[in-house]
């Protein structure tokens, strides 16, 4: 009854809480599909108690325990799009609506596998080399420049040594790039120098050896051929020789010619002193001796002798008068001996030839009962001295043989023979 008054006041109703969830979040952690080199795509969901729908946003990453890469994603709506495993924290935010106020959750996506890599440009040079003994390599250029690059020559990992050709497998494979290249890396035999000892191109049939052949470097195996034929050639004639470096890591090759030649001969006298003198004189008469040779090639000889008193057919030898004689013998040889050094032969003839000239006689003188005779004729012969008593009967009867000397002249003395007597001189031959 005594007061009065009022008061006036704004009352407000807020906005009731927004219950923000994550359905089924254990499907997140990990994300049930593993990368698998491409990017992969996660579709966030949220529950919300309001109108409306959630954004999302990466709020941190961190790698797997294993990783030195960090993870890569970006986030497109209610997508996640990763591009690098690993764990991925997303906070979900809601704007609420006429009656729940905002709302945000936060939750992880772990994802595994492998990741996006970036493409590395590699490529070969160095391919070709030459054997030296040492390993040969290929040089590898990778764009960008600082991945670790891993080599392969037909899949080992050491360099080859050895003349040959060899695959080659460059690869990059890291957490960040990916790439390969390939290529064939060659490496020549290198070029031996091969030498033939020249001596040896020329020998003699049925006696030749092989060629001897030297290399640069020193002990090198090397395949010679004749005529394409590994076989030594033994018979006469002319032979190209190629010898052949025949290494795995060496090259190299000669060529030369190999001339087989005819072999010597040589002819042997037989008991040449046989001849020197003969044993056999002549006597007014021709007289035949046997020429007895031999020659290594066991072909027929030759014989050859210059003299008016002496002639050769085949090996017997005919003389006609007294004297020395040289008798030539040859073997021509055929085509596979060379002719033989020609050898001489002095046969020495004694005794009587036959007379050139027919003996005369003459009366020189009649001494002391004694008649004495001049007689001419060939030198050196025999000349008899002839008597009769009876032209008519026509009778000689040989008185005495004389020798005349080297100018063909002589003399005798006989007795008288009767009264009356004639003389004549013939050339004496042996009976």
């Amino acid at each position: 009854a005594n007061y009065m008054g009022s008061a006036t006041a704004m009352l407000t109703i807020g906005k009731a809480p927004q219950t923000l969830t994550v359905p089924d979040a254990a499907q997140y952690d990990p994300w049930i599909v593993p990368m698998q080199g491409s990017v992969l795509e996660v579709t966030l969901r949220t529950v919300s108690n309001a109108e409306g729908v959630a954004s999302y946003g990466i709020e941190s990453t961190a790698p797997h325990e294993s990783q030195t890469r960090d993870p890569e994603a970006t986030i497109d709506g209610n997508t996640l799009m990763v591009s690098y495993p690993g764990i991925f924290t997303i906070k979900a935010t809601h704007p609420g609506d006429d009656y729940h106020a905002e709302g945000e959750v936060a939750f992880d996506v772990v994802i595994n596998g492998e990741g996006v890599k970036t493409a590395a440009t590699l490529s070969l040079g160095s391919l070709d080399h030459v054997y030296d003994g040492s390993a040969k390599s290929a040089a590898v250029t990778v764009d960008p420049a600082d991945p670790t690059v891993e080599v392969t020559y037909d899949g080992a990992s050491d360099a080859p040594t050895d003349a040959g050709s060899y695959a080659v497998v460059a690869t990059v494979e890291d957490e960040y790039h990916k790439g390969s290249a390939t290529g064939t890396l060659t490496i020549a035999k290198a070029t031996a120098t091969v030498t033939i000892d020249s001596a040896g191109l020329r020998q003699i049939r049925n006696e030749v050896e092989a060629v001897s052949v030297t290399t640069a470097p020193a002990g090198l195996t090397v395949d010679v051929t004749y005529d394409g034929s590994a076989e030594v050639p033994q018979g006469v004639g002319s032979y190209a020789v190629v010898a052949t470096v025949n290494e795995a890591n060496y090259q190299g090759s000669a060529s030369g010619t190999l001339v087989v030649e005819k072999k010597a001969q040589t002819i042997t006298i037989t008991d040449a002193a046989g001849y020197n003198p003969y044993p056999i004189r002549i006597a007014g008469a021709p007289i035949q001796i046997g020429l007895n040779a031999t020659s290594e090639s066991g072909l027929e000889i030759v014989f050859t002798v210059d003299a008016v008193n002496a002639s050769v057919t085949g090996n017997v030898l005919t003389v006609t008068q007294p004297g020395s004689y040289t008798v030539m013998a040859n073997q021509a040889g055929d085509a596979l001996w060379l002719a033989a050094p020609e050898v001489s032969l002095t046969v020495v003839v004694q005794g009587t030839g036959i007379p050139t000239i027919e003996p005369q006689v003459s009366v020189d003188g009649l001494e002391d009962g004694a008649l004495t005779l001049d007689v001419t004729g060939a030198p050196n012969s025999l000349v008899d001295i002839l008597f009769t008593d009876d032209l008519i009967d026509g009778s000689y009867t040989v008185v005495r043989t004389i020798q005349l000397d080297v100018d063909g002249n002589g003399s005798i003395a006989l007795p008288t023979l009767g009264e009356m007597g004639f003389y004549r001189a013939a050339n004496h031959v042996e009976e």
